[in-house]
């Protein structure tokens, strides 16, 4: 029986995986309707509760799609309740689809203030987040229109070395 409950036990995880990487390539080709259609077969099929990370890890995608198919403020509602559960890079990158709704939203100061809460978080981390050179620019921008040369200079030096990581780590990708 022991050996029959770590089959089932592996076997779930497994497919959990295979699910939430088709989700997640779907949602990177923003084939919305198929990423749906595996993180809600993942949900259906699967008590999500017995597997804590698969249940945060499709809320992400599952949040990352709403916010791809335009319903920001279902997107927003989901990442709020999740982002306290998160920390460092991973809560930086639900920061910046939160600031991005924000922003279409028409809540441009929360979006600023998001935003700034996503720099302080890159500060303590030498690794970018996929999103890092568009949430630089906009502070970048934003530093122009106030006049801020301090602030200026500091995003842009922090736009360049962000991007070029990730310049960098494109490339390394592709070599291998």
């Amino acid at each position: 029986k022991t050996n029959k409950k770590l089959f089932k036990s592996t076997f779930e995880r497994q497919m959990l995986f295979n699910f939430e990487d088709l989700a997640i390539h779907y949602l990177e080709q923003r084939v919305l309707d198929s990423a749906f259609y595996y993180i809600n077969s993942a949900k259906n099929k699967f008590d999500l509760n017995v597997h804590p990370f698969f249940k945060d890890e499709f809320n992400l995608v599952e949040a990352q799609t709403i916010y791809y198919a335009g319903n920001y403020l279902e997107c927003k509602k989901v990442l709020d309740s999740m982002v306290n559960n998160y920390e460092n890079l991973e809560k930086a990158d639900l920061l910046f689809f939160i600031a991005k709704s924000e922003e279409v939203l028409g809540n441009i100061k929360k979006r600023d203030s998001l935003l700034e809460e996503i720099d302080s978080i890159m500060v303590a981390n030498p690794f970018p987040i996929d999103n890092t050179p568009e949430v630089y620019n906009i502070l970048l921008r934003n530093a122009i229109k106030k006049g801020d040369k301090h602030s200026q200079l500091d995003y842009l030096e922090k736009l360049i070395y962000f991007d070029s990581l990730i310049t960098l780590n494109q490339k390394v990708i592709k070599v291998i």
